[in-house]
């Protein structure tokens, strides 16, 4: 299957009509986070898939261990975005292992942003 169509199927479900999505409320120039539960000791990771421009702009990723140096310790992920434009917009994520090409994501996630 190619990109589009996945992209597209995950969309479709985990929009706002299956009430998935997360809210988030931000004002234009200041810095807002979405946390993801994540476990970086798997080789996953979190993967933006949809363009949050124009209303924003990815400004810091990082990953924070919940109990650092145990193997095998869960953590988040902390994405921080920079507000650019009054809008609306679904951010979708997918948690993915980056070395493993053509493979459905293992989870997804959305959030919708509302900037003000």
């Amino acid at each position: 299957m190619n990109k589009a169509f996945l992209l597209l199927l995950a969309l479709f479900l985990i929009s706002p009509a299956f009430g998935a999505n997360e809210i988030i409320n931000a004002n234009v120039g200041k810095i807002f986070e979405i946390t993801i539960t994540s476990n970086a000791t798997t080789g996953y990771m979190w993967k933006l898939v949809s363009d949050p421009s124009p209303e924003a702009k990815v400004a810091d990723v990082k990953y924070v261990a919940s109990k650092p140096g145990k193997i095998g310790s869960g953590g988040i992920e902390v994405w921080k975005f920079k507000a650019l434009k009054k809008g609306r917009k679904d951010l979708v994520f997918n948690y993915v292992r980056p070395w493993e090409k053509n493979q459905p994501p293992a989870r997804i996630k959305a959030f919708t942003i509302n900037v003000k």
